[in-house]
């Protein structure tokens, strides 16, 4: 399964530090996820083994947004901040927490469900700009992890140190989070720390030291990928093309870290399954959707069009990614010798062709699943989970099965 919808903005630090996918002012990007949303899972979701017969859609309620997903379950915060269990396709709901404080980032995976908790108070400041006043201090507040047991009900706060944390990601074996630790200033607001917690030895098992912006991770069994910026100079933007991230690779048997792409431009929204490894790539000075066979180094490229590809995911031999434009930037008048005409919007290449795609790596096959304009999806299996919405306005979520 893969990850994806990643992250409700809560506050500027997060937003600065990390990039994802947005459903209006719901959710944002790092690379689903960024929406997404987004590690793999380890395991198909095969809706002909239930034993009712799955319906080709599934309508979620957008009041209880889904995080994560994991063969007939998935995870969902709702609007008075409580994690909660969903059972696919009743949508049977189950609270799993009831403590007031602000909760993002769900993942669940097996037997278990993390998420991010702001339960705890201010652990330290963070540098702003304010106008022409030049930077200010302000409080900011830290994240815990937590996580639950399916089978005892038991939860358990995994995290001592107090951290600005994001970038949660969930396997049956691993958590892994980035986090930033006290005070941040104007100098170093986007580098932050990789960490990894082992679930069965119930301790943290790696954390880097590179100084540098780490974001939009993926799990995939034992292995973790990221997008670094350490071999450039990251400038905050997170779409363009000469902001050199490249991407990396740790591989928890071995314990070593190696980069897998890298080059003078922007590499983000990678992701992981078996050998192959997927991201979006800015070498041609606009994004497409590349594929790699780890094991030999051989790339592949999947896209090739004037359009905002984001979000790259990998899934069952499937490639998926979605092309996107701000729903709250309607149609652009333009004038003309006889008046004027509206015209749909349009980027700095063309006219955009926006929606969620997904493209068969067996038969080569490319389809469009929805056309709407700034959709996110998270994807399990054979289920892909769409949410069509613009800012201000509740997102409509369901999910529809792929071939």
């Amino acid at each position: 399964m893969q990850k994806g919808f990643t992250q409700i903005i809560f506050i500027i630090i997060i937003l600065l530090a990390s990039g994802g996918i947005v459903v209006g002012s719901y959710l944002i990007k790092n690379n689903l996820k960024n929406v997404s949303s987004n590690s793999a899972k380890n395991v198909e979701f095969n809706h002909q083994q239930t034993s009712q017969k799955t319906p080709e859609r599934i309508d979620f309620d957008s009041s209880c947004f889904p995080q994560d997903i994991y063969k007939d379950k998935a995870v969902c915060i709702d609007e008075a901040g409580q994690v909660n269990l969903l059972e696919l396709p009743s949508m049977k709901k189950t609270q799993i927490t009831n403590v007031t404080s602000r909760k993002y980032f769900a993942q669940i995976e097996g037997n278990y469900i993390a998420w991010l908790d702001e339960r705890a108070q201010v652990v330290g400041s963070t540098s702003t700009r304010n106008g022409v006043s030049g930077p200010v201090r302000q409080d900011r507040i830290g994240q815990d992890i937590f996580l639950y047991n399916l089978t005892t009900k038991e939860e358990k706060k995994i995290t001592t140190t107090p951290a600005t944390r994001t970038e949660l990601q969930l396997n049956e074996n691993y958590i892994v989070w980035t986090e930033q630790r006290g005070d941040i200033t104007l100098e170093n607001y986007r580098k932050n720390e990789i960490h990894i917690f082992d679930i069965s030895l119930s301790k943290e098992i790696f954390s880097s030291t590179v100084s540098s912006t780490k974001k939009q991770l993926r799990l995939w069994k034992d292995k973790l990928v990221w997008a670094d910026s350490r071999n450039g100079k990251d400038t905050g933007c997170d779409n363009c093309a000469n902001n050199r991230f490249d991407i990396y690779l740790y591989d928890f048997k071995t314990g070593q870290e190696k980069i897998l792409v890298e080059g003078p431009y922007l590499k983000i929204d990678p992701d992981i399954e078996e050998n192959s490894l997927v991201w979006i790539d800015y070498r041609n000075k606009m994004s497409d959707v590349y594929l790699m066979d780890i094991s030999t180094g051989k790339e592949k490229q999947i896209t090739n069009a004037n359009d905002n590809e984001v979000n790259s995911r990998i899934e069952n031999g499937r490639v998926f990614w979605s092309v996107r434009w701000a729903c709250d930037v309607g149609p652009i008048k333009i004038a003309t010798g006889s008046g004027s005409q509206i015209k749909s919007p349009s980027s700095q290449f063309g006219d955009l062709d926006t929606g969620v795609y997904v493209y068969n790596l067996s038969t080569q096959e490319k389809k469009k699943l929805t056309d709407y304009v700034e959709p996110s999806f998270i994807v399990s299996g054979n289920l892909v989970v769409i949410g069509e919405g613009c800012h201000g306005v509740k997102p409509k979520v369901y999910g529809i099965y792929v071939d």
